[in-house]
């Protein structure tokens, strides 16, 4: 998770798989752009399980904060041999707060 390291701006370091409070993670979206950009990171992906709840919240953050925010989702599927689980980073996205002539 995001809160174990530091970053520099050099490494222009990134992270495609953060879980919000909208499935099972602990911060809110806008938290985790918060903790994003003091960990150095330049990049997100919030790729919460079975929704994009989180997205429009995380991508307005991103926006004031600096941080791109890349909507994504992880998707469960199941059958009956086995559970998987797959994610999907996408520009799809189409919410006030990815527009930014909506600010």
């Amino acid at each position: 998770m995001i809160l174990k390291y530091r970053f520099t701006p050099d490494q222009n370091a990134i992270d495609l798989h953060v879980h919000s409070t909208k499935s099972d993670g602990t911060c809110t979206p806008a938290e985790i752009v918060t903790l994003a950009k003091e960990t150095g990171l330049k990049a997100i992906a919030l790729t919460d399980h079975d929704t994009t709840e989180g997205i429009d919240e995380a991508v307005h953050a991103g926006l004031l904060a600096g941080i791109e925010v890349i909507p994504g989702i992880e998707l469960s599927t199941e059958n009956v041999l086995d559970v998987a689980h797959v994610s999907d980073c996408t520009s799809a996205h189409d919410g006030p707060a990815h527009d930014p002539a909506a600010q």
